[in-house]
């Protein structure tokens, strides 16, 4: 049986991208750090000073970075 870590390295999708809120108190931003190092396509993006749900405050800026590096 595979594990997640196994699952994790077979994700073949260009540009996975991880966003991550810097102050997120429920999940540390090791996880993600961990998340984008596994999956051999990620994009680690972190959202200063955000919290757990950065991503509702920080869309426009999470999509001015994917076009930037798209």
């Amino acid at each position: 049986s595979l594990t997640s870590q196994d699952r994790l390295h077979r994700v073949t999708t260009p540009d996975v991208i991880a966003e991550h809120g810097t102050a997120d108190r429920i999940a540390p931003i090791a996880h993600a750090v961990w998340l984008a190092r596994e999956i051999p396509s990620a994009q680690l993006w972190r959202a200063r000073g955000e919290g757990h749900v950065s991503v509702l405050r920080a869309a426009d800026e999470a999509l001015e970075w994917l076009v930037e590096r798209s």
